[in-house]
């Protein structure tokens, strides 16, 4: 087993990361043929470009690696107020990420904060510090407001939006779609068996919104059946999760704390079987086996 605070593992760790990373960036970068113009699109607000120009004859491989700054940035936070060791490698950690939420995802910095938080909790004992807690809000909500606005700058400015206003929209958005999806399904099953991609008719939501909750996807694709699935389904899962929770000093930890994530996110949208949740959950495991081959090198045991 391959100990959480083991050095090799987060070297292994922090090179798949970079490596995922630098592959996006370049395919972008390849598109636009100019740094400047990656600075002025974020300038702009037009960072959905980037995501849009990755996606672009996606293929899955040196490109999904990215998402490990995740795990990346979340173990260079915990290894210096957790575990108390410093590395230049943390900085590095910490600009994959900036990197990935700018130009993918902005639910990464969110899946590293509440990876940071679980182990944490698992490691020592709650004290919250209220005025603390208040300050590391207001940064939070900020960097939020600064990823949503370098993406949809325009789109709010249209309704009269701004810097503030608009990040409190995003989490109105955030948090009503899957509920007004899921509740939507009591009045109007019979029309979403019939018309199961018109949820803009009976669930009145825009039909650019895509997490418009777990239980409305399956059910428009398993009628009543999707109950059954899904039960039967996050029933495994918890099973997997309950077993992985026994590896806290372990790297495979890393793999609960996304697991935990999924079903953090299960009311909004399946994930599960998605590219970054694959990525996030096999890559502790892959990274151990790297470790230990290393490890069992002659030259190694010299």
């Amino acid at each position: 087993m391959v100990n959480l605070q083991d050095n090799y593992a987060y070297y292994v760790l922090t090179v798949l990361a970079t490596i995922g990373t630098l592959a996006a960036f370049y395919k972008i970068y390849a598109e636009l043929g100019d740094l400047n113009k990656f600075i002025d699109i974020i300038k702009s607000g037009n960072a959905n470009f980037f995501r849009h120009t990755l996606y672009n004859n996606y293929t899955i491989g040196l490109l999904s690696l990215r998402y490990l700054a995740i795990h990346g940035c979340a173990m260079a936070i915990l290894r210096r107020i957790l575990f108390s060791k410093r590395n230049f490698l943390d900085t590095l950690n910490i600009l994959n990420l900036i990197v990935v939420s700018l130009i993918t995802s902005r639910l990464s910095f969110v899946m590293m904060l509440l990876e940071v938080f679980v182990i944490w909790i698992s490691y020592k004992e709650i004290k919250i510090n209220f005025l603390k807690s208040i300050i590391l809000g207001i940064i939070i909500f900020h960097i939020l407001c600064f990823l949503n606005y370098s993406r949809n700058i325009n789109f709010y400015k249209e309704r009269g939006l701004g810097f503030y206003s608009g990040g409190i929209s995003e989490i109105i958005t955030y948090l009503g779609a899957p509920f007004q999806g899921a509740v939507s399904i009591g009045n109007n099953y019979n029309y979403i068996r019939e018309y199961p991609f018109r949820w803009d008719e009976y669930a009145y939501i825009e039909t650019s919104l895509t997490t418009n909750s777990a239980f409305f996807y399956f059910f428009r694709y398993y009628d009543w059946w999707c109950f059954l699935y899904v039960f039967f389904f996050l029933l495994i899962l918890s099973f997997v999760g309950g077993i992985l929770y026994n590896f806290k000093q372990n790297y495979l930890y890393l793999a609960f704390t996304t697991l935990i994530y999924s079903f953090a996110e299960f009311w909004r949208l399946f994930w599960f079987g998605s590219g970054i949740m694959l990525t996030l959950f096999l890559g502790p495991f892959i990274i151990s086996f790297v470790v230990i081959i290393i490890k069992s090198l002659p030259i190694w045991k010299k």
